[in-house]
């Protein structure tokens, strides 16, 4: 429970400190994604492809740790294909969009 409340108000912290100033703003009520809010969502994906795994596994012993490890990427790769093909069914065009 703890991880979960300090994961919340550190991406809280964060996220206030990164919007402010800047030049990239939108103010409009459509607003969109700006490169930076992008580059920290690959950041964040790549982070957690590489250590959620090994985290999530960190509670069973011996070869269920393995077993863990591998159903953990599976479920990674699954979730990424279904994001990845509703971009493209939502988006105008049918354009893969991040």
């Amino acid at each position: 429970m703890f991880v979960h409340v300090f994961g919340a108000y550190f991406g809280l912290a964060v996220s206030y400190i990164l919007s402010r100033g800047g030049t990239d703003r939108h103010h409009s009520a459509n607003e969109g994604a700006s490169y930076r809010s992008d580059l920290f969502a690959m950041i964040g994906t790549v982070f957690l492809w590489i250590f959620w795994p090994s985290f999530n596994a960190s509670l069973v012993m011996g070869d269920q740790q393995q077993r863990a490890i591998i159903n953990t990427y599976f479920a990674l790769a699954s979730c990424c294909v279904t994001a990845f093909a509703m971009s493209a069914t939502v988006t105008k065009g049918f354009k893969f969009d991040m």
